[in-house]
């Protein structure tokens, strides 16, 4: 059965900012507006936690900043940047986005094969 995810980028309410729990750091949430991506319209958020000395066996405070660009129109982060003094600086970013239909020929099969249903059907129940 079909079950739709979750949006890439929780678009409820958030606090802006606030303590993480047992005194691990803290964080900030921030909204960045809207801002066209490849003529796109996004929605932009930031999210930045810092987390105290001796929390996972850092020897400082160390900040992790995650910032995304989301599109509703096509459900799909166009632009999302994670930094990270563990793992460093990653970006990945949508491009070429098309928005016109693809084309019906990558729906057909290539020649010498068949669609085959294996789906067990229940027998019918008698009226």
């Amino acid at each position: 059965m079909y079950k739709p995810t979750s949006p890439a980028v929780d678009l409820s309410q958030k606090p802006s900012a606030g303590e993480l729990s047992g005194n691990r750091g803290s964080f900030i949430h921030e909204e960045l507006g809207r801002q066209f991506i490849s003529g796109i319209e996004t929605i932009g958020i930031r999210d930045e936690t810092t987390f105290n000395p001796g929390v996972f066996g850092n020897d400082r405070k160390l900040t992790v900043q995650r910032e995304v660009w989301y599109s509703q129109q096509l459900d799909l982060n166009l632009l999302s940047v994670r930094s990270d003094p563990r793992n460093g600086k990653q970006t990945f970013t949508a491009t070429n986005v098309l928005l016109a239909d693809p084309d019906s020929a990558m729906f057909e099969l290539p020649a010498g094969f068949k669609v085959v249903d294996h789906r067990q059907t229940s027998p019918r129940e008698p009226n």
